[in-house]
């Protein structure tokens, strides 16, 4: 036999860390105004963040701006604001990279706060054809920014947003 692939240690496994999260006592984005690292712009139902240190070039997150976990948690109307605010960015992103194609991902695994991470893919990327593995995603740092292109990035997209 193999031996056996090493499991994640995550935050489910403490039930008390997890329910403190889930809870919103110790959310990370709730515990700062109650905003996240990174805005770029205020949109209805979120806030559109980036970071410069990512492993793919163009990645940018909708964080919900109240807490709520899944997506059942969401009323109708804060649903549907939060569908144009994801619809509105992938347009921006879209415009702004030139991307192929927008992979938009929602998790909420490691920290359950609704977001959505996005992903422009482009041709040639690492993961062509198929899903980012991020995994490797530390040694692909080939698609992320050089000098002053992420300032740029943030400014085109923070326009690009607010023309839609």
């Amino acid at each position: 036999m193999g031996d056996s692939p090493e499991v994640h240690k995550s935050n489910w496994r403490d039930p008390e860390k997890w329910r403190a999260l889930v809870s919103g006592e110790v959310c990370p984005i709730c515990a700062d105004d109650g905003k996240p690292y990174g805005i770029v712009v205020e949109l209805a139902a979120t806030y559109l963040t980036v970071e410069r240190n990512v492993p793919f070039r163009g990645n940018c997150c909708l964080v919900l701006k109240r807490h709520a976990i899944e997506l059942y948690d969401l009323g109708e109307a804060e649903a549907a604001l939060l569908m144009d605010d994801m619809r509105r960015v992938s347009r921006a992103l879209k415009a702004v990279t030139g991307a192929v194609k927008i992979n938009v991902d929602i998790h909420g695994n490691t920290l359950p706060h609704m977001h959505a991470h996005f992903f422009p893919r482009y041709v040639g990327d690492p993961y062509e054809g198929g899903p980012i593995d991020f995994r490797l995603a530390e040694d692909n740092r080939e698609f992320t920014y050089g000098p002053d292109e992420f300032r740029k990035f943030a400014e085109n997209l923070r326009a690009a947003v607010r023309a839609d």
